[in-house]
């Protein structure tokens, strides 16, 4: 199980460091070059402004999986705290769904621009996918709730 989680949290740092490298390189210049590019100064600044709120979410998240990974590794997954770590998890990806959502003003300018109605639903997917991920955390949330009560329920029984 061990080897699992190790695997897991090598792949949590990977991605950290990717995400890292891109906002400390790449997105900075993103609003001068949607400037320049659409011509659109708000929405630039908005889908730039979404980025960075969705990085340091994402960031969160990593903080909070890992959190989750160390209390696999100690056999205590199944705690209030790990219910704890696992609505903060749920949290940071509602907060890069809200991030993302500043992204589609910037997705719409380029679609008109280019005259591709398709770039929409690109955005519309992009902005879907941590949705999914927080309704899915929710629904874990609860189970590991529902299940910490049962085990509580029957620790007091036997």
């Amino acid at each position: 199980m061990k080897l699992k989680t190790l695997s897991l949290k090598v792949i949590l740092a990977l991605a950290a460091v990717v995400i890292g490298m891109f906002a400390l390189m790449l997105f900075w210049r993103l609003p001068a070059t949607l400037m320049r590019d659409y011509h659109h100064a708000g929405s630039a600044w908005v889908m730039t402004i979404g980025i960075y709120v969705t990085v340091l979410c994402f960031f969160g998240a990593i903080g909070y999986a890992w959190q989750l990974l160390r209390r696999v590794d100690t056999n205590t997954a199944f705690s209030w705290v790990a219910v704890k770590n696992l609505r903060h998890l749920k949290w940071a990806t509602t907060g890069m769904t809200i991030g993302l959502i500043g992204i589609m003003p910037e997705f719409y300018v380029m679609a008109q621009f280019e005259d591709a109605p398709g770039l929409c639903l690109i955005g519309s997917g992009i902005v879907a996918l941590p949705l999914m991920v927080t309704i899915f955390l929710a629904v874990l949330q609860e189970l590991w709730t529902k299940a910490l009560m049962y085990k509580a329920e029957n620790d007091l029984t036997i």
